[in-house]
């Protein structure tokens, strides 16, 4: 499905300096993760969501477009996001709290029935487009890939009629968490550089592609271990892209330039690169 109306709404958001450029850019590949087959205007409504336009000027810029008239409806009621709640059961796990939602779906903690273990569950979307479950069973696979330093799968069911991936809960939180209280000492960057970069190496030795390296994909336990997170955007060894031409997936103040130009022709470097900016951002508080 082509993203051309969102695309020719970024750009005019753009023309009149109604958003700042890198935030409008995050906002429309967030906009394109949500796409569905019969709504190309994913980022009016998020425009509006955030507050960062009123209806009627989001109203106003499709007019121009000659587009029809955008109803102000939030994303809460048009969002293809789960609603999942406590206490019910997918697969083997019963949904105990929301901890956050994301492009393609929502994360949960929930408990195994049997053994009553917690886990982080991902749940995808109801109303996700092929393309988008094709991603989440990648994202399955790619975390087939043991290592300390890489978040662990712990079952999944990408095939039923409610997809999931059961994860370790990780008790800690996120390296963005930290970094939004300022730069983290220095006695602290250097194990986080060397967790980060082993997780990421063994990454590689399995041809795995991660292509979203950012603080808020970086988890820290309790422990102090370091995890990279979130696969959502993974490239799997002999995969056929799913990344159409002009599309932008990753985050852009992490992106490496050739990433932004052609997002299907990543290589390992680009990792790196954000591997490299992650570290600044923890190094200074800053992107």
């Amino acid at each position: 499905m082509s993203g051309g109306l969102d695309t020719a709404l970024a750009r005019r958001v753009h023309e009149q300096r109604l958003v700042p450029r890198d935030e409008l850019l995050a906002l429309l590949a967030e906009a394109r993760a949500l796409r569905t087959d019969d709504l190309d205007l994913q980022l009016a409504w998020i425009l509006v969501d955030r507050g960062r336009l009123a209806p009627e000027r989001v109203d106003q810029l499709l007019a121009e477009l000659g587009t029809e008239a955008f109803a102000p409806l939030s994303l809460e009621t048009r969002s293809p996001q789960p609603d999942v709640p406590e206490g019910e059961t997918i697969g083997p796990y019963r949904v105990v709290r929301l901890l956050g939602r994301g492009g393609m779906g929502a994360v949960f903690e929930a408990e195994h029935e049997r053994t009553q273990e917690r886990v982080a569950l991902k749940v995808v979307a109801p109303f996700a487009d092929a393309e988008d479950r094709e991603r989440f069973r990648r994202e399955a696979r790619a975390l087939a890939v043991r290592h300390p330093n890489l978040v662990q799968t712990l079952g999944f069911d990408v095939d039923g009629p409610r997809p999931y991936i059961a994860l370790e809960l990780v008790s800690g939180g996120a390296l963005q968490d930290r970094v939004t209280r300022g730069p983290l000492p220095l006695e602290d960057l250097r194990p986080l550089a060397e967790q980060l970069a082993a997780g990421l190496e063994a990454l590689h030795a399995a041809g795995v592609l991660h292509r979203d390296l950012k603080p808020s994909n970086v988890l820290i336990a309790d422990d102090g271990r370091v995890l990279l997170a979130d696969f959502g955007l993974a490239r799997l060894p002999g995969s056929k892209s799913l990344t159409r031409t002009g599309d932008l997936l990753g985050t852009p103040a992490f992106m490496a330039p050739e990433q932004a130009r052609d997002s299907s022709r990543v290589t390992s470097a680009c990792d790196v690169y954000g591997f490299a900016a992650t570290l600044y951002a923890a190094a200074t508080g800053v992107p």
